[in-house]
């Protein structure tokens, strides 16, 4: 009995003492979890702690990223030089084998211990403890298996946060790369609205976004978040990206050659992480952004060359319906459409009349606006301004079975329209003038043609031809049409029909209808 007590008493204290050693260590542990939700800050704090209760001077944790299978971090603190390789290899073997191992022989370590951190039969990380000045006891290895369990716990609880986070973080930027794009007009704004929001989810010192010139045939820097940077640098790493057709990750840089249909269209990059380095997260991270950004960058090209090309020839509301449709407008390509000539006639006389070229030039620009305001208000396409001679298409870019109709009715509001512009200079004393129109409609190709110093978007074909000739045929205030207008309209507007006439390059007279308004 009394050796009972004496043994008690001895045992008692230091049980209790034991207890509480495991009760506060694991509080600590508990305590380190809730301080931060960045992973790697985690495991600094976690190795402090552990060196700190197991009065150890080095301490060091690696965690595997569960889907490369590679070490993403790794924490070590020691007060003296320590082989890093060593002890990963030390902790790859502790997870390998999900078994701990004592005193691995690191030199330097001393005294020292390595136990694999395992969550649901998995290993992915390990804990390295050393440089003790007693060796681990029985409690010892008893505490830290205990402990491990709360790591454990601890780090699948903060993964569980991270994916929740990363998937937040994905599901915001796409949504806001979504937003710039459809309410920012311009583009060089939008691709920096673009960045900013890179920015904010993979953070780095310099974020750049460039943009592959079709025409230069060369990479041309939109967007950078620092006035002061190295754009040698950065245009060979977006080479390195462009060449290798895939992502470029390093500790220093991440790079993302933007492709589409296997045609690159620009590259995002990032450099210098504050972290120290890139991990997978911000990887993943920039790919699910590249995945959506490269579509957002595709189609504003596509909606800007558009906007470039077509807002000389329609009006703007055209435009927007052109920017809706799946189609690549500029291409050439065979349609049925009607074409318009317009031509002042008496031009000559008129221009030694004003005498002044820049009377004549105000005059002149008046008619022009007059005549392609009728274009446009009845949502013809504009072609071009040849001298005093107004081109008009009619059905493309945007199709329109009815083109010959619109055709016709623009004639006829052009001939009005003329009417009053000589009102109004008849007032202003200024010559007055007429205008012959001539319309045909038909098969044409129609595209975008020319060279790379310049293009137009236009009509080319038999047919265009023929409507030119009823233009320079047509008498003052007259409209001219083809047959096949004629047919195409003539239950809209009252025709009448004329002598067939002979044409330039046909070999038979064609026959010819006069608009009646």
């Amino acid at each position: 009995m009394k050796e009972f007590k004496k043994k008690h008493n001895e045992n008692g204290p230091s049980q209790l003492k034991r207890k509480e050693l495991e009760l506060a260590s694991v509080c600590r542990i508990d305590d380190i979890r809730d301080a931060t939700t960045d992973m790697r800050y985690f495991f600094q704090l976690l190795v402090r702690e552990l060196k700190k209760i197991f009065q150890c001077k080095t301490g060091a944790l690696f965690y595997k990223d569960e889907i490369t299978k590679k070490i993403e971090i790794s924490v070590i603190s020691s007060q003296k030089k320590v082989d890093t390789k060593a002890l990963e290899k030390v902790a790859w073997q502790s997870m390998l084998k999900k078994k701990m191992i004592k005193n691995p022989g690191v030199r330097g370590l001393g005294h020292s211990i390595c136990l694999p951190v395992v969550f649901h039969n998995r290993s992915n990380g390990s804990i390295i403890l050393g440089d003790r000045k007693k060796g681990f006891t029985g409690e010892d290895i008893s505490l830290l298996e205990l402990l491990e369990s709360q790591i454990d716990s601890a780090l699948e609880h903060k993964i569980v946060i991270r994916r929740l986070e990363q998937r937040n973080n994905e599901l915001t930027v796409l949504y806001r790369i979504d937003r710039i794009r459809d309410t920012i007009g311009n583009f060089e704004i939008m691709l920096n609205q673009i960045l900013t929001e890179i920015l904010k989810v993979v953070p780095a010192r310099t974020g750049f976004i460039m943009v592959y010139n079709e025409r230069k045939k060369r990479l041309e820097l939109k967007a950078v978040n620092r006035l002061k940077v190295n754009r040698s640098f950065l245009k060979i790493i977006a080479q390195e990206a462009i060449d290798q057709a895939e992502l470029v990750k390093t500790d220093k840089y991440i790079t993302l050659p933007l492709l589409l249909k296997n045609r690159v269209i620009g590259v995002f990059g990032v450099i210098d992480s504050p972290k120290g380095k890139f991990d997978i997260y911000d990887e993943r991270l920039l790919r699910a952004i590249g995945s959506q950004a490269d579509t957002a960058i595709f189609e504003d090209l596509s909606r800007q060359k558009i906007k470039d090309i077509f807002k000389r020839y329609v009006a703007e509301d055209v435009v927007e319906k052109m920017l809706k449709e799946d189609k690549d407008f500029l291409k050439g390509s065979k349609e049925n459409l009607s074409v318009l000539f317009c031509d002042m006639r008496g031009f000559t006389s008129m221009s030694e009349k004003i005498g002044d070229p820049e009377k004549l030039v105000i005059i002149i620009n008046e008619y022009l606006g007059t005549m392609a305001s009728a274009v446009l208000n009845n949502k013809g396409t504009l072609d071009k301004f040849v001298g005093d001679e107004v081109m008009a298409i009619f059905g493309a870019p945007m199709p329109n079975r009815d083109h010959a109709r619109i055709a016709v009715q623009t004639a006829i509001d052009m001939q009005k329209a003329m009417k009053s512009l000589n009102k109004k200079w008849a007032k202003e004393k200024k010559p007055t003038n007429s205008v012959g129109i001539g319309i045909n409609s038909g098969d044409m190709i129609v595209g975008n043609i020319g060279c790379e110093i310049m293009t137009d978007y236009t009509v080319m074909g038999d047919k265009v031809n023929l409507a030119s000739r009823l233009c320079g045929a047509a008498a003052p205030g007259q409209i001219l049409v083809t047959e096949y207008t004629f047919k195409k309209s003539n239950k809209y507007f009252r025709f009448k029909k004329l002598s067939p006439i002979k044409v330039k390059g046909k070999s038979r007279p064609v026959d010819i209808y006069e608009v009646c308004y």
